[in-house]
């Protein structure tokens, strides 16, 4: 059983699977020594916020840290509203009013299996990626034993996986807008 379920958390943490996005409500905090700033919600991943966050209602656009250092560090010309992450923190600038609402979006680490009837996030999509997750358990358990027909397992693994992910990225891109580039 432990070998599934660190299967099945490899598996969930190779692409960033829509599944696992999840929005999350907090509140501001105040300024801290100039910044303004808060801490990731706790089962985020690291560096897995989405392009906008909210602010009391405001959208405030994810940059780059280094961009978003040179900006706050220069004289801004402009009122835009942004965001960076950096490490496991999100700064916010302009800064706002503390106590307001903020609502993120960010991957989430999936729910760890603990009993037999548990579904991964894969259960109600695609069954084949569940094999993937049989297939990588096997190959970890039979590594020591067999490690030509572990890394071929694995590597079935890594296949099946990629072919849900292409067919979600492919998705992904349709909805896409015409005008404005998928990634920054």
């Amino acid at each position: 059983k432990d070998l599934l379920k660190e299967a099945h958390l490899w598996a969930t943490a190779l692409y960033s699977f829509p599944a696992l996005e999840k929005a999350r409500v907090a509140v501001l905090p105040s300024v801290f020594g100039g910044d303004q700033y808060m801490d990731y919600p706790t089962d985020y991943r690291t560096d897995t916020m989405a392009e906008f966050i909210y602010v009391d209602g405001k959208a405030f656009k994810r940059i780059g840290w280094p961009e978003f250092t040179d900006h706050i560090r220069l004289p801004p010309s402009s009122s835009t509203r942004l965001f960076a992450d950096y490490g496991r923190q999100v700064f916010i600038y302009p800064h706002q009013t503390a106590g307001v609402e903020v609502i993120l979006w960010g991957q989430v680490q999936a729910t760890q299996l603990s009993g037999d009837s548990d579904e991964t996030i894969f259960s109600r999509h695609d069954e084949s990626v569940n094999q993937a997750i049989v297939d990588k358990a096997r190959a970890d358990g039979i590594r020591n034993i067999d490690s030509t027909l572990a890394d071929r397992l694995e590597q079935g693994a890594v296949t099946k996986l990629s072919i849900i992910w292409d067919k979600i990225a492919k998705r992904q891109q349709y909805a896409q807008p015409r005008n404005k580039a998928m990634f920054n």
